[in-house]
């Protein structure tokens, strides 16, 4: 049976092309590395290298016991940093709530920051309705609830505040709209509003500005936009995509000198709960974007 040491000096032997180097390397004399090496041939009963050249060569056996162990150390190296984690209390899963309105792409910079920094931490990320999703934080069913602020905080919640998040308004390139100049509200009132509810609480940006076609799923929104069915509010992370496939376009009426809307963002936690590392983190991380 080999040892995780003798395929580590295989590997630092063949990477540095000299015996001398892969021994420094180990911290470790020329002739205890060569033992090593020897007892890893005896112990697989392999030729690992081949001794008929001048030149460090491995034998064909040797080289696919070389590409294999690659692959054992940096697993081992793996099991050894999440032991590490675990005993240091990280958490082994991060469950986050996400409102149906919000995108991972908001929140990009930050949970590719997590997924550095705590590797070994799973993410879990779910997508319910309103109200769902605060039963589970109180239910304690996740560890975390990001949404649009509203007003009263449940007393069992712990708040953060992380900032805002931009929506604009959107068409399809041969709808009506793009075609016009000085758009009044009036405009808009021939033309379905592709509506985006969550929890059925309304968070009309235009409210009156037509018929509404609701949906709870931005998904949804985008592609009945997409076919020309109306227009609607959109996610900036997602519509500034879309705009860019040329599948949507802005359109800015003269009633709002952007054509975007602004709301604020918070971050929820149990308070009965205590904070793990990597929670912490993403919260430092999130409370960054204000």
């Amino acid at each position: 049976m080999f040892s995780l040491e003798q395929m580590k000096a295989l590997v630092e032997t063949y990477e540095s092309g000299t015996m001398i180097e892969a021994a420094r390397r180990m911290g470790k004399s020329k002739s205890s590395l060569s033992v090593i090496l020897s007892n890893l041939e005896v112990d697989l009963g392999l030729q690992v290298f081949d001794r008929s050249r001048r030149q460090l060569q491995l034998t064909d056996s040797g080289k696919r016991l070389y590409e294999k162990g690659k692959v054992l150390l940096r697993q081992a190296e793996q099991i050894n940093q999440f032991s590490m984690a675990v005993a240091g209390g990280v958490e082994q899963q991060l469950r986050i709530g996400l409102q149906s309105e919000l995108t991972l792409q908001d929140f990009a910079r930050e949970f590719q920051a997590l997924n550095t920094s705590f590797p070994h931490t799973r993410l879990i990320f779910i997508r319910d309705s309103d109200q769902r999703l605060e039963a589970g934080l109180a239910n304690r069913e996740m560890d975390m609830l990001i949404r649009r602020m509203v007003e009263g905080v449940p007393q069992n919640f712990e708040f953060f505040n992380i900032g805002s998040c931009e929506s604009i308004l959107v068409c399809a390139p041969d709808h009506e709209l793009n075609n016009k100049t000085d758009i009044s509200f009036e405009d808009l009132l021939p033309f379905p509003q592709i509506h985006l509810v969550t929890n059925g609480t309304n968070t009309d940006l235009l409210k009156g500005a037509g018929e509404r076609i609701e949906v709870q799923r931005l998904l949804d929104q985008v592609q009945l936009i997409e076919l020309g069915m109306g227009w609607g509010f959109v996610s900036r992370s997602i519509a500034e995509e879309k705009i860019n496939q040329g599948t949507l376009v802005p359109f800015f009426p003269d009633f709002t000198c952007t054509g975007n809307a602004i709301f604020m963002i918070e971050a929820l936690c149990n308070s009965r709960d205590s904070l793990g590392p990597a929670q912490r983190f993403l919260i430092e991380q999130l409370k960054r974007r204000i």
